[in-house]
């Protein structure tokens, strides 16, 4: 099969599209192993997985806004170097009536800027359709779970139920269902869900693919049905608008950091740093104020008469050499050379000074903090 090539500078490829459409999952799933790692780390902030689609819709909400501000398309599009404009260019009105409007450099036809409006509806379809299609899929795969078999196995549950059972007139067996049994109105909603909500999910698979055929067979406007719905396509930005936009945004850049504000923004950094030291001082102030005297060392215990002895300061008293790789047994508190006291204590089962009873486990290496 061969697809016509159209030799229009605006109309952007299959592949382009696609890596737009796909860009906002894989930054989804970007974005949420970095909250995993964020939570195993912080157990406090756990809420943010329980919240993610929310806290991404919330996010994506700041981030298609801010690029229909500051263009005509998503993030994703804009991106890619693409952008939304309306089915029909610029008109304009000549001697032999209207025509389109074409640009006198490039020759292309040029294409009005999206209102507010068409806006407003762009950040709402690529935030709220997402997120309740997700929700919509959950909500399926757990009813279904949930709801699959439920009145045969209670059908099956009741016939086994000897008090359940009753005679009619004629001296069969009379079956009630127990009322527990009985469908509520949210039961028949959810069950009528679980049947309806596969189709219509198919009927719109179907009609996105039925876009996306029209766009690379026939050359259709648009390869989506939210689009054709909003009366939007997408094309390429040209050179000549990419400079347009560039040089817009440079001028606001220019106007907002102007002398004024830029001494504004000064004042506003030493404001901060001087309350944020003055905060800081202050709870100094109060924490060494509430820290209580640490507690004196607890006296050792003298040292036993079959013992090795005290040992000058810093010498070992096993060896009685200077101290190699300090460590200390817990149950006595005396410092030792770490093989000194390895050893002894694997051997003698006992503190060499006052020769309380320890183990392996109470040996404890000391570090310099300093």
């Amino acid at each position: 099969m061969q697809f016509p090539v159209n030799a229009s500078q605006q109309r952007p490829t299959f592949f382009e599209l696609v890596a737009a459409d796909r860009l906002v999952s894989s930054l989804r799933s970007a974005l949420v192993y970095s909250m995993r790692v964020l939570v195993s780390r912080r157990p406090s902030s756990s809420w943010i997985l329980d919240r993610e689609d929310e806290c991404f819709a919330a996010f994506m909400t700041l981030v298609e806004t801010h690029a229909f501000a500051t263009s005509n398309g998503s993030m994703a599009e804009g991106f890619y170097g693409l952008q939304r404009t309306r089915w029909r260019g610029s008109r304009v009105r000549g001697r032999g009536g209207e025509r389109d409007a074409v640009d006198g450099v490039t020759g292309v036809k040029k294409t009005r800027a999206l209102t507010r409006t068409e806006r407003a509806l762009s950040v709402l379809t690529l935030v709220a359709v997402p997120y309740a299609r997700e929700k919509l899929d959950r909500l399926h795969k757990r009813l279904l779970a949930h709801g699959g078999g439920t009145i045969a196995r209670d059908a099956a549950r009741a016939l086994l139920r000897d008090d359940e059972e009753g005679e009619d007139e004629d001296g069969g067996v009379l079956l009630r269902l127990p009322s527990a049994y009985v469908r509520t109105p949210s039961s028949l909603a959810s069950s009528t869900f679980v049947k309806t909500y596969p189709i219509v999910n198919a009927l719109l698979e179907a009609a996105t693919f039925a876009h996306w055929l029209s766009f690379l067979i026939d050359g259709g406007d648009t390869h989506d049905p939210i689009l054709r719905f909003l009366g939007l396509k997408i094309t390429r930005v040209s050179l000549i608008e990419t400079s347009e936009t560039r040089a817009a945004l440079d001028a606001h850049r220019a106007i907002a950091f102007t002398f004024p504000d830029r001494l504004h923004l000064s004042i506003a950094v030493v404001a901060f740093k001087l309350a944020e030291w003055w905060y800081g001082t202050a709870e100094g102030v109060v924490e060494r104020g509430s820290l209580l005297p640490s507690p004196p060392p607890p006296p050792l215990p003298p040292p036993a008469l079959d013992g090795v002895g005290i040992a000058p300061r810093g010498r070992c008293p096993v060896c009685r050499r200077f101290i190699v790789d300090a460590s200390t047994l817990a149950c006595s508190g005396y410092v030792f050379c770490s093989e000194c006291a390895f050893e002894h204590v694997q051997q003698v089962k006992s503190c060499p000074v006052t020769l309380i009873p320890s183990k392996n486990a109470n040996v404890r290496r000391l570090f310099d903090s300093a």
